[in-house]
């Protein structure tokens, strides 16, 4: 009871002080009352800050902001690059004139050891006959030689000449020609040949059909001439670019036939040959052939050499017996009789005034010196697999060139043309007559 007693007696004056207080209050006036109330207010507003709304930055102003950083990175990385790049051209220059001294002096060492001894480009030293060169380096630059497969190419003729052999019976099927009436015909074709200005790849292929026709259906006399015509016509659509008219070919022969008769004569041409045009040329292997003789392309010697090889060629289109021997053994044997006539190796500094010296070869089974080891690379042929075919065209163009003008034996259209002098006259040179041991 005393404690409860003593805690009252405690707060009484407590709540005195809370009488007094509020006594002095309600003493007061109500306006000094609300002015006191303002006061505390507005010191209670001033001193509570409100923060300030930030402004946002638009998004101009940011791309702007990150497009001039990497503006300012850029430049610091192109300016350390130019450094790196100056200092790299330094290094290089100092380097390649450190080469090109080198370089010249080593030039000029072989400078001296090359006046001593030139040999032109693309031809064989006499001294190095028995190696076998790259006929096909010196145009490797040149697509239209296709150098990375021409072998592969002149291997598959190989393969296919072989395929198209016709043979030297090929007229066994003919009671109306003979082998006369075809020389004729293929004579006149040549001349026909050449008044239209055909290439010449036009007048084997032409030569081809025309046999090629003749071992399948027998052919009367009133029609052989068609019949020729018409395989010059085949063959000018696929080997020419810019052919004559048709009415062209009817002119040619004189009334010999209509243009109705050369129409249809085309029609049954290409019907009984199955549509088949392509075939293997020598011409073809003449002119790989020619590459491998050693000598330069651009000289007076070679252009001497490929008219006579190439007239020897179309001589042997004239006689019917030289189909036993494939394209490439014709070429072969072409171009063998040409450097034998030129007489190339032999005598090195000649003018080939001099023709027909050795009329002999070495003992048939040795190879000489114009045939090297390059040709017999290249042709798959020795001296001795070729000499047959080369007695015949040795024999024939002698016949050829030594009998008498007269009305009967006019002399053939081939000869005419190589007599001219932009061939050379290599038809009027004097041929050797090669002979066996």
């Amino acid at each position: 009871m005393t404690t409860l007693l003593g805690n009252v007696n405690n707060s009484i004056p407590l709540l005195q002080n809370k009488r007094s207080v509020l006594g002095s209050l309600t003493n007061r006036p109500l306006n000094q009352i609300n002015t006191l109330k303002q006061k505390n207010v507005h010191q209670e507003i001033n001193n509570c800050k409100v923060p300030k709304k930030q402004k946002q930055p638009s998004l101009g102003t940011v791309q702007l902001k990150q497009s001039n950083e990497r503006i300012r990175k850029y430049d610091e990385s192109s300016q350390q690059s130019n450094t790196t790049k100056k200092r790299f051209r330094k290094n290089q220059k100092s380097k390649s004139n450190t080469k090109k001294e080198t370089t010249k002096t080593k030039q000029r060492k072989k400078s001296k050891k090359i006046k001593k001894a030139k040999i032109k480009p693309h031809s064989i030293d006499p001294k190095e006959v028995n190696k076998i060169t790259d006929i096909h380096r010196p145009f490797s630059k040149l697509p239209e030689h296709v150098t990375e497969i021409a072998d592969e190419i002149t291997q598959n003729m190989r393969i296919k000449e072989k395929k198209d052999h016709i043979g030297e019976d090929f007229l066994h099927k003919q009671s109306q020609v003979n082998d006369k009436m075809r020389e004729i015909l293929v004579d006149w074709l040549c001349n026909v040949h050449i008044n239209f200005e055909f290439k010449t790849e036009t007048l084997y292929l032409a030569a081809k059909l025309l046999d090629k026709f003749l071992l399948l259906k027998p052919v009367s006399i009133n029609r052989l001439q068609l019949v020729g015509i018409t395989a010059l016509l085949i063959a000018s659509k696929y080997q020419e670019v810019n052919t004559p008219d048709i009415e062209e070919f009817v002119l040619v022969a004189n009334g010999a036939f209509t243009l109705k008769e050369l129409l249809k004569m085309e029609i049954i041409m290409l019907t009984i040959l199955r549509f088949r045009v392509t075939y293997v040329s020598p011409y073809f292997f003449l002119q790989i052939y020619l590459k491998a003789a050693g000598i330069e392309l651009i000289s007076e010697e070679f252009l001497k050499l490929k008219f006579l090889s190439n007239y020897f060629l179309e001589l042997t289109l004239l006689k019917s017996h030289f189909r036993k021997f494939c394209p490439s053994k014709l070429a072969a044997s072409s171009i063998y009789l040409a450097i034998k006539t030129l007489d190339l190796n032999s005598n090195s500094n000649s003018n080939f005034n001099s023709i027909g010296n050795k009329n002999v070869l070495n003992k048939s089974g040795q190879n000489s010196k114009c045939w090297s080891k390059t040709l017999i690379h290249y042709t798959k042929f020795h001296t001795e697999q070729i000499i047959d075919c080369v007695i015949l065209i040795s024999k024939l163009s002698n016949q050829l060139c030594n009998f008498e003008q007269s009305e009967e034996n006019q002399t053939p259209n081939i000869i005419k043309k190589y007599s001219d002098p932009d061939f050379y006259s290599v038809a009027m040179m004097k041929i050797p007559l090669i002979k066996k041991n």
